[in-house]
């Protein structure tokens, strides 16, 4: 009787699962929570110039805007054949954006010159200047950081179509 009772059981479990549709749902992962957009091919051509687009956002958690004396959004941005880690991207050769509009948006351009593989580093600084205080002597700054790391496939020629 006992084993009646769990085979029956096992043979129910067996059949809930089995009819049981499973929907897996792919959305893209995004890099950082900060990172709205960020546009770039996972494959670039050797010594071809590639447009590339990164949105952060520039939304404030707890910070009134009448607080800001100064915001300053950098965008700085290397290639390496390691992963860099924030303070390495600053030190390293780099191209630097600053986004003088206070919107988040950064273009830039690629031209890489090497068929191996490459990883993009991007890091960004959020520098927020807060407004002095009344008897405040010292300024208030706050920092956010970000670092984005990207591998890239740098393929030596663009493939014809076939028509």
């Amino acid at each position: 009787m006992r084993k009646n009772k769990l085979i029956f059981i096992s043979l129910i479990i067996a059949i809930f699962f089995s009819c049981k549709e499973i929907e897996i749902e792919s959305k893209p992962q995004p890099l950082h929570e900060k990172i709205l957009n960020f546009n770039l091919p996972d494959t670039l051509y050797f010594d071809e110039l590639t447009d590339g687009h990164l949105t952060y956002n520039v939304d404030l958690d707890t910070i009134s805007p009448l607080e800001i004396h100064n915001r300053y959004i950098y965008l700085h941005l290397t290639v390496d054949k390691k992963t860099l880690a924030f303070e390495e991207i600053k030190k390293s050769d780099r191209l630097i954006l600053l986004d003088t509009v206070g919107n988040g948006n950064f273009n830039f351009k690629l031209r890489l010159k090497k068929t191996e593989r490459t990883i993009l580093n991007i890091a960004i600084e959020d520098i927020i200047i807060f407004k002095p205080k009344i008897n405040q002597e010292k300024v208030k700054i706050r920092t956010n950081e970000v670092v984005i790391n990207k591998v890239m496939v740098i393929e030596a020629v663009k493939k014809q179509r076939e028509i």
